[in-house]
């Protein structure tokens, strides 16, 4: 008996197939464009065009790189194998260079991705369980674009329009007609759900979101012939919302009970709940719809009334909206998740699951209307962003740090529009309070080594119209900063994080590891060897790094865990773009500094997770086997300790950051007393005496009074 899926891939193979190929596009299904050419006398045997996608966020990656990335995806509807070698695939119909498709044989029924990731090498990946077969091409696709598939001969078979990106959307072939709808990267196309892009025009609020002392009302209107629907709890509206029926108290509702602080699920232990009412804004999200089923874009106010919210306007308030069953919901990315909760309410007998909360990566980002208001009560940002949880240790804590990114599915464009961090274009920032991280960043400005930087003012964060926390808004390492401080081509761009590949390809892990292996393995006193190391990595820079953070007693560092390591995959007569390894601080939260720290040594402290000590930290070690570095490193600890990490310079950043003496246990005695113990560990660890002290100080004193 022939099978129900193979007759519907008969009928469309016959739709796709014939003397004429039609062409589909754009953000109305069923519209069509003209013909391009009439197939070839390949045409019985020819690939389909089935799905193309500029907008992967969270569907499927590519297994060599690990990214989600754009993709076009043939199917072969023959009930034979189909070799599809010498077939091109570009992303206009009118490219003349294309991408040809290698020798590659796709099984009868079966789907070939081509990741559209402009890789110069195209790399075959076998089909395995959790992915098709892929290959790469050196192309990527935009919005407005047409990827085309063309004949062995050249000739144009078939391509489709890119529409405006929207998160996880595809063009997709059913039954021979393209329709937007959600990807199905390597499954069947009848397994999609249709999506239908805003086209009515937004509601509109006759109130802007802010601060008021009194209660008021707010109208919202939108086009004729449309219904508007709303809700006040975050969630996105849509015809099962309330229905929009005049106009709307606005009240203060901080005596209500809480919806975001006192869920139970947000910690192993449940201890996190806030029961207490905390202050709270009202959220209303509204969006409209007409007979047609046509529909606009949501639309998101937040409005905080009543003297009590007084003491928020001395400092930044950022407002964060999302769809509270993507945080708390059943896959909700800020609790512990039905699995782990069964097993709470099971007694906790067996294995302890994997709490939900630390899955992390892009696809736990979900989608966030955020507000900014500075400290005059200005509005500096109000646009739709991706929301994650951010970093490691907070994922644990009932109040969590959050990252936000820009990205044109949600605001039109991967820049915020709002002047931070000294005007910069941001793609990325975090809510993050660490006060010890922020102070040596900021004293590290300057040196070489990275920091990300805060924003001076502190910032109360309000999810869902809910107080949640105060805050500092700081940067993140990503491919926008490196462009922003560096100057670099992003697609130049190598960076390895914590001995993991976070931007580039697989080769240029590759290149690190063997690398990091060549330091191991050799004798760095032996000059050829420091003269190699010294051609791959920046040995100034990293001497400065590493002095920076066990003068300032941090003991959670190693040379690959909380630091970033980056390069220029391509070598420019520029000094940080020249190609060498290069080592950033990030997360500096171990320097507590407590008062036994100025007197604790560093360089006998085990790099977290070893029995190792600082002193004979690989790589730090090695180097040190070379009297040049040492030299380096004793100059670098100098600088640091007279001139970067004094009372003057930390003082002022003790003000900005809120930090009062008697805090920190003993901080301020600390950072004071510091220098006296930091030179004799110096001296004990590198087994120095007075008289070679001062012969390496000497080149670097004599140039600074020559200066």
């Amino acid at each position: 008996m022939i099978s129900k899926r193979r007759i519907q891939r008969f009928i469309l193979y016959c739709l796709t197939a014939g003397t004429v190929i039609l062409f589909f596009s754009g953000c109305t299904p069923g519209s069509k464009n003209d013909s391009l050419t009439s197939p070839s006398e390949e045409s019985s045997g020819n690939p389909m065009l089935s799905e193309a996608c500029c907008a992967n966020f969270s569907m499927l990656t590519d297994p060599l790189t690990g990214d989600y990335e754009d993709y076009i995806e043939l199917y072969n509807p023959l009930d034979i194998p189909m070799n599809v070698a010498g077939y091109q695939v570009a992303d206009s119909p009118e490219k003349k260079e294309r991408f040809i498709i290698p020798d590659i044989t796709i099984p009868p029924y079966e789907y070939l991705i081509i990741w559209a990731d402009g890789a110069k090498d195209s790399v075959i990946s076998d089909k395995t369980e959790w992915s098709p077969l892929s290959c790469s091409a050196d192309f990527t696709l935009s919005e407005g674009e047409r990827p085309c598939l063309f004949s062995r001969k050249g000739e144009a078979l078939e391509s489709v329009m890119l529409p405006a990106e929207h998160k996880n959307i595809s063009m997709t072939n059913i039954y021979g007609t393209w329709i937007q709808s959600t990807g199905t990267p390597g499954y069947l196309n009848e397994a999609t759900y249709e999506y239908s892009p805003p086209t009515l025009a937004p509601p509109l609020f006759d109130v802007e979101s802010g601060f008021y002392e009194e209660p008021f009302r707010i109208s919202i209107t939108a086009e004729e012939g449309s219904s508007i629907y709303y809700t006040i709890d975050g969630s996105l509206p849509d015809q099962n919302a309330a229905l929009y029926t005049g106009p709307l108290e606005i009240t203060d509702r901080s005596g209500e009970p809480n919806r975001v602080v006192s869920q139970p699920n947000t910690t192993r232990d449940r201890s996190g709940a806030i029961t207490d009412p905390v202050d709270k804004g009202t959220v209303v999200r509204a969006a409209a719809y007409n007979e047609a089923d046509e529909r606009s874009e949501v639309v998101t106010g937040v409005f905080f009334v009543g003297n009590r919210f007084e003491i928020y306007r001395e400092h930044a308030v950022l407002s964060i909206t999302a769809d509270p069953d993507d945080l708390f919901g059943r896959y909700g990315i800020m609790v512990t998740g039905p699995t782990y909760d069964a097993w709470v309410d099971g007694g906790r007998e067996g294995e302890e699951p994997w709490p939900q909360y630390l899955t992390s990566g892009a696809r736990t980002e979900r989608d966030a209307c955020i507000s900014l208001w500075d400290s005059s009560g200005n509005m500096i940002l109000n646009e739709n962003a991706g929301l994650r949880i951010s970093g490691k240790s907070t994922r644990e804590r009932a109040i969590k740090r959050f990252s936000l990114y820009a990205r044109k599915i949600y605001s039109g464009s991967d820049r915020f529009g709002a002047p931070l961090f000294g005007g910069l274009p941001v793609h990325c920032f975090k809510t993050r309070a660490e006060k010890a991280d922020m102070v040596a960043a900021a004293l590290a400005a300057g040196l070489g080594i990275g920091g990300l930087s805060a924003e001076p003012e502190k910032v109360s964060v309000f999810l869902n119209g809910e107080y949640y926390t105060d805050t500092w808004l700081r940067e993140h390492y990503d491919k926008q900063y490196f462009v922003n401080h560096e100057g670099i081509d992003k697609d130049d761009l190598v960076l390895i994080d914590e001995g993991e590949l976070d931007e580039g390809r697989p080769e240029d892990l590759e290149e690190f590891l063997a690398f990091i292996d060549f330091i191991l393995s050799h004798d760095a006193s032996d000059p050829t060897v420091y003269e190699e190391i010294c051609r791959q990595m920046d040995v100034e820079g990293f001497a400065r790094f590493a002095a920076f953070r066990l003068y300032l007693n941090d003991r959670d560092w190693s040379h690959e865990k909380n630091c970033r390591v980056w390069r220029s995959r391509k070598a420019e007569n520029r000094e940080s773009l020249d190609g060498r390894w290069r080592w950033f601080l990030n997360d500096m939260d171990g320097c507590g500094w407590r008062e036994d720290w100025a007197e604790a040594n560093p360089f006998e402290q085990n790099v977290p997770g070893t029995d190792v000590t600082y002193q004979d930290m690989p790589v730090l070690a090695d180097l040190m086997e070379n009297p040049d570095f040492r030299a380096l490193f004793v100059r670098e600890w100098f600088n640091i300790m007279e001139n970067v990490c004094t009372f003057e310079n930390v003082q002022p950043l003790l003000d900005l950051y809120e930090i009062e003496e008697g805090t920190w246990d003993g901080f301020w005695y600390a950072i004071r007393e510091r220098p006296v113990y930091a030179r004799q560990h110096l001296m004990e660890a590198l087994e120095l005496s007075e008289e070679e002290l001062a012969a390496i100080r000497k080149p670097a004193q004599d140039q600074k009074e020559s200066g």
